[in-house]
């Protein structure tokens, strides 16, 4: 290590003022460079992170999922009339004729079924058009919807709402439904919305229990493929009504708007390395910049496919704009050095040495500390999180050894091959008239760093103002809140979001529950279990969080087994088939047993309960024959307002606990979506509180350990936990809440920020090495340092502001988010640090070795 030490100015001077050992460098490294191509390409790594924390809430849901099949995939539409009236007779012609080809072109996957319940056939959808068609049918007159006059309809339509078919329907009218008074003295029913449910074969379409999560599994992407195209069957020519789907393709809104993000995200790629070719006043470190920028994506996604890092929004969106952020910083800043070593006279070679010695030491400092800043994340316990750990590991290190050391020495060969002076401004800058844009760069340049110049002076008043600053923005951090909604990750014109937005505004919020799921199991051998499941039932109807009917009774999604029971007492036909499948036993084992297998039975073959139903909710125990697994699945309120759903969660808990008996029934857990949601938010708010002091305390130890001086490794960090707070507090007020995306903003704030620092901390401890004035030494580090340390910045704040553009929101506020996160690091690197270092500079009285 000291040999290394000692002898490192002639290792590099060796290196690069040989030419063939440059191009060897450069050929092995465009060699590593196909062969990371080569590995992004042919493997393929198609493993998706999961969000899912550990706990009870994702093993219960992943018990559920296993073990009771989902048999039907249901597609939900909401449906708005333009006349204001959905039962006016052009809107249920329009909306039957279009149900007719749904029916015609899907009738493979639709379900077909008759609902004995509702008195009606049900081939995959069933709507009022339905209802009102087979009402007029049925009449004298023998009319359809086609043929009926316009009143006709209207009393088909009040029939229909005043029978028991209706009931059943009123359930999916708007809020506004009402009857009124026609002048010509007749009543008839208005609403301006409804809902509509299509249902299909879950298993004709792959299976599995539907999910909101995001994914790119094929078998889910296909499924909102065929819901989409459902969607645009039943929206026919929209000439009476407007149609939305309700969350049917998540997945792939989100590939269709990342897509539309794309010219977005390279036009800021484009702006960050035009920016800084502007602050080196080069044109060739324009093009160099793009080549190591792609170079860059080569090795991270390469890397990623060898080492099988899964991916996730966070390590396909969040690790390639902090890449480049730090990929731009190395360069720069290594780059600065070559262009001082070329003022002062030295060629090409020997300036490019300079430079690599005097910025070696605090690129690598950075490298080190960002990729501990980064991998802080692996304390998290979350996959998703992990991944964007190391992944955020492999671009850091990427990009210290491309754009710190190949970059350069890449200029450094072009510079030798065509006799390019890259420090001066090249005439082909002034032939793209960009000289009013070097103006206005240097002109920001010179006053920030002026600005720098004078705080310095006033040391004191500035660590008072900048720490009474922090102190508030500690206090407003505090209220930053954990919250998830699709519309923080979708466009606002998009139809899954209207869809959503048309279903707050038109329909009654009681009966919008999303589906809770309460997980039992019965003991057969006692005879009080049914009682106690409808005990349970009443327990949960007193909820005013869950779901109920228009008769107040409890929502259930999928029948109860004792509701089953009850309706298969009162079919003959399904009493005497038990009767001879029992044979005299009639336990409740031997009557689950017949229900599992054979279902409710109206005459033969005729289903009031088919198995396939009864299995969604009853499915025997894997260890105890005596013993049967029951599902409820229920409808929770107000789970899109993040910070109920704990309460929520609370209350359905102490429910399910103050019914446990343990006699016939064992409830074994409550789960569902939201509750997942809020789990994983609550890990990702926790990582925050972890990983952020882990992050500044391993990044203080590594400074410790390379500087040799606690002072000069404090100072380093100090404004790193500032700026920690400062872009916290920024969310805050800015209106942003955490979630799975934005809690990244915080390691990636570190990683940048102590980059900044680092570069200041080192620069003023070298000066410090030449002249014993601080003054002195604090003035070349700011002219030199920190004018690389601007045009970095600035290049980068610049170009993912572009990203607000964006229309995808998700990408926007993380455009806004790094831009800030940017800013406010360099405010602390440049306007904080220097007056902290020359307050303990001066404490200690001597110059550092």
């Amino acid at each position: 290590m000291t040999w290394l030490t000692l002898n490192f100015p002639a290792l590099i001077n060796r290196l690069l003022l040989d030419k063939r050992i440059t191009r060897c460098i450069l050929l092995g490294f465009g060699i590593l460079t196909v062969i990371f191509g080569m590995c992004w390409w042919l493997i393929d790594n198609d493993q998706l992170s999961s969000w899912d924390p550990p706990g009870s809430d994702v093993q219960l849901q992943n018990r559920i999922d296993h073990v009771f099949p989902q048999r039907n995939h249901v597609v939900a539409f909401i449906l708005e009339s333009e006349s204001g009236n959905v039962f006016d007779a052009d809107v249920l012609r329009e909306l039957y004729t279009n149900e007719l080809i749904l029916r015609k072109d899907y009738k493979e996957y639709l379900v077909d079924q008759y609902d004995f319940v509702n008195d009606r056939q049900i081939f995959g959808i069933f709507t009022i058009a339905d209802a009102v068609h087979k009402t007029l049918k049925n009449t004298s007159s023998g009319r359809d919807i086609f043929s009926a006059t316009d009143n006709e309809i209207k009393i088909a339509v009040k029939d229909v709402l005043g029978n028991d078919i209706g009931g059943e329907l009123v359930n999916s009218m708007s809020s506004d439904l009402r009857l009124n008074k026609g002048s010509d003295g007749l009543e008839f029913w208005s609403t301006s919305a409804m809902t509509i449910f299509v249902s299909l074969d879950n298993e004709l379409l792959g299976g599995g229990r539907a999910t909101f999560s995001l994914s790119s599994d094929p078998e889910i992407l296909q499924k909102e493929t065929i819901n989409r195209d459902i969607q645009e069957v039943l929206r026919g020519n929209q000439v009476e009504y407007s149609l939305w789907g309700l969350a049917i393709d998540t997945n792939l809104e989100a590939l269709d708007e990342g897509q539309k993000s794309v010219p977005y995200v390279l036009f800021a790629v484009f702006l960050v390395t035009l920016v800084a070719a502007v602050s080196l006043r080069s044109v060739a470190t324009f093009w160099i910049i793009g080549l190591g920028l792609l170079t860059l994506l080569i090795w991270l996604e390469g890397i990623s496919n060898i080492l099988l890092l899964k991916q996730s929004v966070t390590t396909d969106l969040i690790v390639p704009i902090a890449m480049v952020s730090l990929g731009v910083d190395f360069f720069i800043h290594s780059v600065s050095r070559y262009q001082e070593g070329k003022r002062r006279d030295l060629s090409s070679r020997r300036a490019l040495s300079f430079a690599i010695i005097g910025i070696s030491g605090a690129l690598t400092l950075a490298m080190l500390s960002d990729g501990i800043a980064f991998l802080a994340n692996l304390t998290s316990n979350i996959d998703a999180v992990v991944g964007f750990g190391f992944s955020a590991g492999v671009a850091v290190i990427s990009s210290y050894i491309v754009m710190g050391w190949i970059m350069p020495l890449l200029l450094l060969e072009i510079e030798d091959s065509i006799q390019v002076r890259l420090w001066r401004t090249p005439t082909g800058l002034r032939q793209l008239n960009l000289k009013l844009v070097l103006n206005l760069f240097s002109y920001v340049e010179r006053f920030l760093l002026n600005v720098s110049l004078k705080l310095v002076k006033t040391p004191v008043k500035v660590l008072i103002c900048s720490t009474l600053m922090t102190f508030a923005c500690v206090l407003i951090s505090l209220n930053i809140q954990p919250e998830f909604d699709i519309k923080d990750f979708f466009s606002s014109d998009s139809d899954l979001v209207v869809g959503l937005d048309k279903l707050d505004e038109n329909m009654n919020q009681d009966l919008l529950g999303e589906p809770i799921f309460i997980l039992g199991e019965i003991d057969t051998q006692s005879e009080v279990w049914v009682d106690e499941i409808i005990q349970l039932k009443q327990n949960l109807q007193a909820s005013q969080y869950l779901t109920k009917t228009n008769q107040g009774d409890l929502f259930l999604y999928l029948p109860s087994i004792d509701f089953i029971i009850d309706r298969h007492g009162e079919n003959l036909h399904s009493v005497l088939e038990y009767r001879e499948y029992s044979n005299g036993n009639n336990s409740s084992k031997t009557l689950l047993d017949y229900l599992y297998s054979n279902g409710v039975q109206i005459r033969e073959g005729i289903y009031y309960f088919a198995p396939s139903q009864i299995q969604e909710i009853l499915q025997p125990h894997p260890s105890d024959e005596s013993r049967y697994q029951i599902l409820l699945s229920v409808g929770a309120l107000e789970t899109r307002e993040q910070s109920k759903v704990p309460i929520i969660k609370e209350q359905l808990e102490k429910i399910v606990e103050d019914s446990k008996t343990n006699i016939g029934l064992n409830i074994v857990g409550v789960t569902g979506s939201p509750f997942i949601r809020s789990a994983t938010l609550a890990h990702t708010t926790g990582l925050m509180k972890i990983s952020v002091p882990v992050a500044i305390g391993a990044c203080l130890i590594v400074l410790l350990v390379w500087m040799r001086s606690f002072v000069f490794a404090a100072a380093t960090v100090i404004p790193v936990a500032f700026a920690v707070f400062w872009i916290l507090s920024f969310m805050v007020i800015a209106g942003l809440n955490v979630n799975f995306v934005t809690a990244t903003i915080a390691s990636v704030t570190i990683g940048v920020g102590i980059d900044f620092s680092i570069h200041i901390t080192q620069r003023f401890r070298q000066e410090l090495r030449l002249t014993e004035d601080q003054s002195s030494a604090m003035v070349n580090t700011i002219q030199g340092t920190g004018k690389a340390l601007l045009g970095s910045a600035l290049s980068s704040m610049i170009g993912f502001s572009v990203l607000l553009l964006a229309p995808m929101p998700i990408i926007a506020s993380y455009g806004l988010l790094t831009s800030i996160m940017i800013l406010i690091a360099t405010l602390g690197a440049l306007f904080m640090l220097p007056s902290i270092l020359i307050v303990i500079n001066g404490m200690k009285h001597r110059s550092p070795r």
